[in-house]
């Protein structure tokens, strides 16, 4: 490492030991509205709606309900035993249990 004083401040600088040596690393970029855990049914179910590049209202459409229970569901409410059936469908769950 390199320092440059420029009067009272001081600038680091690093050199790369091997700098023929360059690596890039690349991810893919989260899609807007994409949540950053997956921990809740309703993380889940925005997750895999954007992941099929769905809306809200085609997502409802899919599961035979009004969006506002896509929007509710996204935002924590659960949905009743019926319909949670549906929601695993469409997550792609299985819904077996073990005993």
């Amino acid at each position: 490492m390199h320092t440059v004083s420029l009067e009272s401040q001081s600038i680091h600088t690093r050199t790369l030991a091997l700098p023929f040596c360059e690596r890039t690393v690349r991810a893919p970029v989260p899609k807007p509205g994409y949540p950053k855990q997956r921990t809740t049914l309703g993380e889940r179910l925005r997750a895999r709606r954007i992941d099929l590049g769905l809306t809200q209202k085609e997502a409802a459409r899919r599961l035979a309900v009004h969006p506002a229970s896509i929007r509710s569901w996204e935002d924590g409410a659960k949905p009743s035993p019926f319909l949670a059936l549906r929601v695993l469908d469409f997550l792609g769950s299985d819904r077996t249990v073990n005993s």
